[in-house]
């Protein structure tokens, strides 16, 4: 049995981590059908600090939330982006250093599926579909 303390050492190192973030179907398909591996993808994404929520309506004031309470130790910015699907929106909650969201694994990264949005994030979005947090 895999202890998840060891996959997170493991994609402590940048080198795993990116190839691991680059394939990460891949790799998840090969290892669910291994019988010796006793993880699940909720493992996986626990380890990348990758969360995922369904609602049927998410709210501005619960993205900054969310924002605030996961805020890293030197981080200052945040990025909301918006993806909108047929019959579902895809918002992805993360940081920014340097100009670049941080998407590595290393700090909190929080997608959320919703069919509705509330006024306030309407009003933030506009005609966009990213809102930078300063």
């Amino acid at each position: 049995m895999i202890d998840l303390s060891e996959i997170t050492k493991l994609i402590e190192n940048e080198d795993v981590r990116d190839f691991l973030n680059k394939n990460v179907e891949i790799v998840w398909e090969e290892l669910k059908d291994r019988s010796k591996i006793v993880f699940t993808k909720e493992h996986l994404k626990m380890a990348w600090n990758y969360e995922e929520k369904n609602t049927k309506k998410y709210s501005f004031t619960q993205a900054i939330d969310w924002i605030k309470m996961n805020m890293p130790d030197g981080i200052r910015e945040a990025a909301i982006y918006k993806d909108e699907k047929t019959n579902v929106i895809n918002l992805h909650l993360c940081y920014i250093l340097n100009d670049e969201p941080i998407l590595n694994g290393n700090y909190p990264h929080l997608v959320v599926n919703t069919i509705e949005l509330d006024n306030e994030f309407l009003d933030n979005f506009g005609d966009k579909n990213l809102i930078v947090l300063k």
